[in-house]
């Protein structure tokens, strides 16, 4: 039987994985928890205690907050290779956002205890904790701090 899990290409492409691919790649895919929505399924609530964050596989989500008016603003999509809410799960913070399957969506899911172990493993003890070293672009900053480039 064949326990490798779907990898999509770009999940492989992804920043967060370089320098990873093969076996070692399977291995950290297969840590997380896979979950499979249909179209417009809501995969979490904002305001919703944050305890997973999400590596997006296949498709989109569409990120969405709700405005003074109670209305939904779309803030982004994120497509394969895209990772969602784990600082709001590292923070023990709630989701400052909902996310929902903008078609079929395959994600996966990462617990606080797993995001450690990932972590002490990739990770080199410094002064200041532990240096994980992971090329972060101008847009991902920007994304996890909940801000734009421009």
């Amino acid at each position: 039987m064949n326990t490798t899990p779907f990898i999509s290409d770009s999940l492989k492409k992804s920043e967060i994985f370089c320098g990873l691919s093969g076996q070692p790649l399977a291995d950290v895919i297969k840590e997380g928890r896979r979950i499979s929505l249909s179209p417009k399924r809501l995969l979490f609530y904002q305001g919703d205690p944050a305890i997973s964050c999400f590596l997006v596989n296949k498709s989109r989500l569409k990120l969405t907050e709700l405005n003074d008016q109670g209305k939904e603003d779309i803030l982004r999509y994120i497509g394969a290779g895209e990772l969602t809410t784990a600082i709001a799960v590292l923070k023990n913070w709630d989701y400052p956002l909902a996310a929902e399957s903008a078609e079929d969506t395959e994600a996966i899911a990462r617990d606080k205890p797993t995001i450690l172990r990932m972590m002490r493993r990739a990770g080199a003890k410094t002064e200041e904790g532990i240096l994980i070293d992971i090329a972060l672009s101008r847009q991902n900053i920007a994304d996890y701090s909940k801000t734009t480039l421009y």
